[in-house]
């Protein structure tokens, strides 16, 4: 999902299993939204960990590696589930399930360590894993979810949507497009 590509518009929850969201950070001010629906069957491709990981382990390595090189940092890109709930414990259960495949292979197993979750593995998804990147509940707790991600210097967070209500994704929706 391309940063300046216009937002597509949301089909109804029922005609898709998933969506990604792109959101572009600026200085702590999410500056773009981008959206795309994804088939049931696909995976992201990359998962980052929580903000530990990213802040301490990713963004440091990027900075090193493109400094030793004479480029210019990449992006640094965080990846989280979300939906905004008035069901958190059901929505989390659901992020939880989808963790739980990552933790299966060895990459992922081992970016969780790094990111101190070396519980992360073989179907296990502890809770801190899950409490940075489930974000779910009212509007103001998904918000704040997503700040951390800015403030760990995330260029960029792809937020996939779990399945909820068509007013749950309204709801995230919306409060996608205040943030931008």
């Amino acid at each position: 999902v391309a940063t300046n590509a216009a937002p597509a518009t949301a089909a109804p929850a029922a005609t898709y299993h998933r969506t990604a969201i792109l959101l572009s950070n600026s200085g702590g001010t999410f500056t773009d939204a981008s959206v795309a629906s994804l088939p049931a069957a696909s995976d992201p491709d990359y998962l980052q960990a929580d903000r530990v990981f990213l802040r301490d382990v990713a963004g440091p390595a990027l900075r090193d590696s493109a400094a030793a090189h004479g480029r210019p940092r990449p992006r640094l890109v965080g990846h989280a589930l979300a939906l905004v709930t008035d069901d958190p414990a059901a929505a989390r259960r659901t992020g939880v399930d989808r963790l739980a495949s990552y933790t299966r292979y060895p990459f992922y197993q081992a970016m969780f360590a790094d990111a101190g979750q070396p519980d992360a593995r073989d179907g296990v998804v502890p809770d801190g894993l899950t409490d940075d990147l489930v974000l779910v509940g009212p509007e103001e707790r998904v918000a704040d979810g997503l700040r951390r991600f800015a403030d760990a210097g995330c260029d960029e967070v792809i937020l996939s949507l779990l399945a909820g209500s068509d007013a749950d994704t309204d709801r995230t929706l919306a409060l996608l497009g205040s943030l931008v």
